[in-house]
């Protein structure tokens, strides 16, 4: 290494090159420097490019970028060459040399050419993009891997169907890479040949990588999500974790957020999975698959259980139906279920939160639940304690009425009986033809003195209408 300057051999102030991770280490003071690198900017601003040779003799390397920049007048024409995009007087086409040329230049890459070049053979390259999946269109300069679109945009020439169809694909390119994932990589320069799948062996245009490692193209990631998500919908599953089906939980995630538009479908019916799930609270554990159900042998989204007792499990509609033939029992002992669908169980039931889960597929058991709900509410009255409580006496009833009256009417049917003797009342009679009518959807009776209509939907017997006349519903007879 040298400790003068190779310009004027003094040795104050020198500034070598290998502090700048030159590896000539020739060196020079600062007013050399400065000298050497204005003397340059002329042929640099000619070729529109900040490139200064070294000042010794021989040496045919380029000082550093950043002894260079360290000159004011190098600095201010590299914010100048960094900026324009047209070089600012005509001069000769670095490309083919034409004389008195508007310079045109690519930002992507710095090479400068006339519009001529940069318009030139666009067909065949154009032609070349698409058979080697590439990003843009190639720069007119040989070897140089960027694109030239953002250069054929700022060309002003008559309108060329060449520069139009390259528009286009460069606008398809665009949509497809924001169509398949916004963490696809092309995996190069945007002007180098596409990535190949290892999945379908095409070349692509871009590969989406799962962090355990598996690459696939669009196609390959759609065809998945095709083939799959209607075998998840029937097996009430869960997504595949990846195309080599071995990913974890959380490998599985990021393939499904890094697929926004082609994983929509796949998250509305996780979700809608995921809540049922949720409202089965009497659900036996499950994998990722939907279980089959020992009884019926169908795929259900889960199996029910009594708490404690995982291992009998079966499916809604299987409770449901051992519910129903139960009801007869229920009914008069006032009371849910009390047996398991399994043999030779002993296990109580009558607490069993799953036969709330089970009457959403047993209309029958819903409306015994929900009566056996009411009398609940009943028995609750603190205006009639339990020894006020009495039982509808009819077999096919749980509710109850309330004694203090002469006459005690279920609160669920609505029958009446006598409450001292229980003995039911006398049939009603027969109601004149043509007293109960359908309105609007409900039936209605007439008020036998103003005609007006009334529906009744729930209580006793005994009804007042707007016009105080008082009347008993069954018999529309003046109220005794």
């Amino acid at each position: 290494m040298c400790d003068a300057c190779v310009l004027c051999a003094g040795r104050a102030e020198v500034v070598f090159e290998a502090s700048a991770g030159s590896a000539c280490g020739h060196g020079a003071c600062r007013r050399c420097l400065s000298a050497h690198v204005e003397a340059a900017l002329p042929g640099c601003l000619r070729q529109w490019a900040l490139e200064v040779q070294c000042p010794a003799a021989g040496c045919g390397r380029r000082l550093p970028q950043r002894l260079v920049l360290s000159v004011s007048a190098a600095e201010k024409l590299a914010a100048v060459l960094d900026q324009a995009v047209v070089w600012p007087e005509e001069a000769q086409c670095p490309r083919c040399g034409a004389e008195n040329s508007t310079i045109h230049v690519n930002r992507a890459c710095g090479h400068s050419a006339c519009a001529e070049c940069w318009l030139a053979d666009l067909e065949p390259k154009l032609q070349w993009s698409r058979a080697n999946c590439t990003l843009d269109i190639p720069c007119c300069h040989l070897g140089c891997s960027q694109g030239c679109s953002e250069v054929l945009q700022r060309l002003s020439p008559a309108p060329l169907a060449p520069l139009d169809a390259v528009q286009s694909y460069v606008q398809e390119v665009q949509q497809h890479m924001k169509d398949f994932s916004a963490w696809c990589v092309h995996g190069g320069a945007p002007c180098t040949p596409g990535p190949e799948c290892s999945k379908c062996g095409s070349m692509s245009l871009a590969l989406l990588h799962c962090s355990c490692g598996v690459a696939a193209c669009r196609q390959c990631w759609q065809r998945f999500v095709d083939e799959h998500l209607p075998w998840c919908r029937d097996n009430f599953a869960f997504f595949p974790d990846c195309l080599t089906f071995c990913c974890s939980p959380l490998h599985r995630a990021q393939v499904v957020d890094l697929l926004p538009t082609m994983t929509q479908d796949v998250k509305t019916h996780e979700t809608e999975l995921k809540a049922t799930l949720l409202r089965l609270r009497c659900a036996a554990p499950r994998g990722r698959v939907g279980p089959s159900c020992p009884v019926c042998g169908e795929v259900r989204v889960a199996l029910l259980c009594h708490k404690g007792h995982e291992t009998h499990a079966a499916c809604e509609q299987c409770w449901g139906r051992w519910a129903e033939e139960q009801l007869e029992q229920c009914v008069r002992c006032r009371q849910p279920p009390a047996r398991c669908l399994w043999p030779d169980c002993c296990v109580d039931m009558i607490e069993a939160a799953l036969w709330t889960e089970a009457q959403k597929s047993s209309q029958p058991l819903q409306q015994h639940l929900t009566r056996l709900a009411r009398r609940k509410r009943l028995q609750r009255s603190p205006m009639y304690p339990a020894a006020l409580q009495v039982d509808c006496p009819s077999p096919s009833c749980v509710g109850l009425g309330y004694l203090g009256f002469d006459t005690v009417m279920c609160f669920i049917c609505e029958r009446q009986w006598d409450a001292e003797s229980g003995v039911t009342d006398k049939p009603p009679e027969l109601l004149p033809a043509g007293s109960e009518l359908q309105v609007a959807g409900l039936t209605v009776r007439r008020c036998p003195q103003c005609q007006e209509y009334i529906e009744k939907n729930g209580g006793c017997d005994h009804m007042t209408c707007r016009c105080r006349h008082q009347f008993s519903w069954t018999t529309l007879k003046p109220w005794r």
